[in-house]
């Protein structure tokens, strides 16, 4: 069954647009750091794990190594599995008055005044998909936990939407009329 935003809807509002995310492994700039840091980690944490068990350490260090090799884990494969299961469950919408964004099924929802956006960033891919990021740009030095999690980006944002410049297009008109200022 197709989500709904109907339910959310205040009276007279109408829906423009609605959109998912596209689903698959969300490569990111930040992955050509995070990637090889990863598999330095879980080397050295095997090479840890190794030295610790068949050397007859105490069981806190054992436990320590595996402790470290299940982060690593979750860093190399976890987040992107994490990643793809919050996309799956991530809705978007457009109306003349409102940016609507569900998660988890209606359970997370966040909503955003078309006449009071913050600055607006798009960022499209080759094959016309890409994320209009509501709020700051996004770099190293501000997205902190977002950098290992993306899911956990406290800045809204409808990411990797199909044919995200007719969207950005679509919510740049649509405040323009919001706030009087169309030709």
């Amino acid at each position: 069954m197709e989500y709904s935003f109907q339910q959310f809807l205040l009276p007279g509002e109408r829906l423009l647009w609605t959109g998912r995310p596209t689903g698959g492994l969300n490569l990111r700039p930040a992955d050509w750091f995070l990637i090889p840091f990863s598999f330095v980690w879980i080397a050295f944490v095997i090479f840890w794990n190794v030295a610790v068990w068949a050397g007859g350490g105490p069981m806190f260090f054992r436990l320590f190594g595996l402790l470290f090799l299940a982060v690593g884990l979750y860093f190399l494969f976890g987040r992107f599995l994490l990643d793809a299961r919050s996309r799956a469950r991530t809705r978007y919408a457009l109306t003349e008055r409102r940016i609507l964004i569900s998660k988890e099924d209606g359970s997370n929802l966040r909503f955003l005044d078309i006449r009071n956006l913050p600055s607006l960033e798009l960022s499209e891919q080759r094959d016309g998909s890409g994320t209009i990021r509501f709020g700051g740009v996004a770099t190293l030095q501000n997205v902190s936990t977002a950098m290992w999690q993306p899911w956990l980006d406290a800045t809204p944002a409808f990411v990797r939407i199909p044919d995200v410049k007719r969207v950005f297009s679509l919510i740049q008109k649509q405040a323009a009329e919001a706030n009087g200022n169309l030709r």
